[in-house]
């Protein structure tokens, strides 16, 4: 919720093994939303949740273009 009110990004995407299952995506969502709404009392936050196009393989692909940069 942090990330969201202080950078109000579109979409947060997450990565890792983990990401690869629909539950843990869908239960993030749900959870995200819930907190927004009993914390924040902002049914107005737009923020995606989405899984890293490369799922485990995302955090080794960043820090390969990190280090070539």
């Amino acid at each position: 919720i942090v990330i969201t009110v202080f950078y109000n990004p579109e979409v947060i995407c997450i990565g890792g093994g983990i990401s690869e299952e629909n539950w843990f995506i869908d239960k993030v969502r749900e959870t995200y939303k819930k907190t927004c709404r009993e914390y924040l009392e902002a049914a107005f936050i737009t923020t995606e949740i989405n899984r890293c196009k490369y799922n485990n393989d995302a955090n080794i692909l960043g820090a390969v273009i990190k280090a070539s940069i």
